[in-house]
């Protein structure tokens, strides 16, 4: 079945612009401090009150959300009003009450501004999004994500945030990746994602207790030194269960054997590099004429084959269309089981290709089928903005 595994490398390629690094402040319900990370330097700060629901409404210290972006804020006393202004946008609020002054115009509130604990508290998204920031709210961690970016991308309709991008090129530059265009990769990982996301969405498939256990157990071994925010990993984590859980729903293990059966083939061959165009030629001819005779192909590899990757593929190479160079590819397909090609030119010499049977469907080739089967066709009709 589907393995939790990064197949997106070795099965999709897109070619994305660099971003821009931007700065996510994360707030978590009833929590007396905050995350704030930019450049993925993180610093951790202490609130005087910890954020409050209200009126389904999320409450912050209004100079926490505020001065964090640069906002200037300043207090009335005589007629509890606070103000707030940045890059000429200005939000005035009034303690316990319900209407906003956001540049000159009267806006209507769901909770009103209050004070707790000697500390003024504001409704979050309102003044945030008034500001010009980008706010999500993630209920698995009660976490309060305010972003100076708008969303990263949309996919069919599903939000993308800059923290979730931001937290997966993270994860992503790992030792075992080194070379890997992280831009790059992170948005496909990202783009996959989301679309089967929203694919079990659609179909009503949600996520299984296995799921929500194992999203729960990441959770708890989140490092708080990490720089990024735990939101953006629940989020991350969720969309991912979520795909896993769409591709198990429509897997079929008898679909994907016929696609293997009827896409690929396995060959193994002779290459002849060395020497001049005609030594390779007369050598090519040698070996395929003891070949024909006969002889034992294995052993002709291991005398005439100059193919460095036959030691990583001693039983030959499983293959579909497109994978492989043309002229080795298009000599395997023309073979029948068995047969054995005439020397066949490439930029890397002369081929002598045997065509073999398929052996049985291994773990590799089964995630790659599942993606040209399952995954594939859904990015490539995904209207991405």
């Amino acid at each position: 079945m589907f393995k939790r595994i990064a197949f997106i490398f070795s099965a999709v390629t897109f070619m994305f612009s660099t971003c821009a690094y931007a700065k996510t402040v994360e707030f978590i319900i009833d929590k007396p401090t905050y995350a704030s990370i930019d450049k993925y330097e993180k610093e951790t700060n202490a609130l005087l009150a910890a954020p409050f629901i209200q009126n389904d409404r999320t409450m912050i210290p209004v100079r926490a959300v505020s001065e964090s972006f640069g906002s200037l804020v300043s207090w009335d006393p005589n007629t509890r009003a606070v103000t707030i202004s940045k890059d000429g946008k200005t939000v005035k609020l009034t303690i316990d009450s319900l209407t906003a002054n956001v540049d000159g115009t009267e806006t209507a509130l769901d909770a009103a501004p209050c004070i707790v604990s000697d500390t003024t508290f504001v409704p979050v998204r309102f003044v945030s999004e008034s500001l010009g920031y980008n706010v999500n709210f993630v209920p698995r961690t009660r976490s309060v994500l305010v972003c100076d970016r708008a969303d990263y991308m949309t996919v069919n309709g599903k939000a993308v945030t800059y923290p979730e991008y931001e937290a997966m090129r993270y994860v992503l530059a790992t030792p075992e990746l080194t070379g890997v265009d992280l831009t790059n990769s992170t948005k496909a990982y990202l783009l996959k994602n989301a679309v089967l996301s929203v694919a079990a969405d659609k179909a009503s498939v949600g996520l299984t207790q296995q799921s929500d256990q194992a999203i729960n157990l990441a959770l708890e071994q989140y490092d708080e030194n990490l720089p990024f925010t735990i939101g953006a990993f629940a989020l991350l984590m969720e969309n991912e269960e979520k795909g896993f859980a769409y591709i198990d729903s429509v897997y079929s293990a008898s679909e994907v054997q016929n696609a293997y059966e009827t896409d690929y083939i396995c060959a193994k061959h002779i290459l002849i590099r060395s020497g001049t165009d005609s030594e390779q030629q007369a050598t090519a001819t040698k070996a395929y004429e003891q070949a024909a005779s006969g002889a034992d192909f294995d052993k002709l590899i291991e005398d005439f084959g100059e193919d460095p990757g036959v030691i990583n593929n001693p039983d030959g190479y499983v293959f579909s269309k497109g994978e492989m160079i043309d002229a080795f590819e298009t000599a395997a397909y023309s073979l029948k089981i068995g047969e054995i090609s005439k020397p066949v030119k490439s930029e890397y010499g002369y081929h002598i290709v045997k065509r073999l049977p398929l052996p049985a469907l291994s773990e590799i080739t089964e995630q790659e089928l599942i993606f040209n089967l399952y995954v594939a066709p859904l990015m490539n009709s995904s209207v991405v903005e």
